[in-house]
């Protein structure tokens, strides 16, 4: 239910390995980047699903105001 809803965001077909790996250091998540021939590539790792699961699903948000980082347990986007 949670790759459907991600699938469904229309920022994941702009999304990059670039933008990824800011958020993964950013939060200090334990996701690894590795290099299979000359691409980069995120690691599912079984144990920890979830921390990859709220990384695609854009859990980890930054403050402008506070300057701090955030896990959100839920969103609306503003318009």
């Amino acid at each position: 239910m949670k790759l459907s809803h991600i699938a469904s965001k229309p920022y994941l077909e702009r999304l990059t390995i670039e933008d990824i790996k800011k958020v993964i250091v950013k939060n200090r998540l334990a996701i690894p980047v590795i290099n299979v021939g000359n691409q980069e590539m995120i690691v599912y790792e079984h144990a920890d699903k979830w921390v990859l699961l709220k990384l695609l699903d854009d859990d980890y948000l930054w403050s402008l105001m506070t300057e701090q980082s955030y896990e959100v347990t839920g969103k609306r986007e503003m318009e």
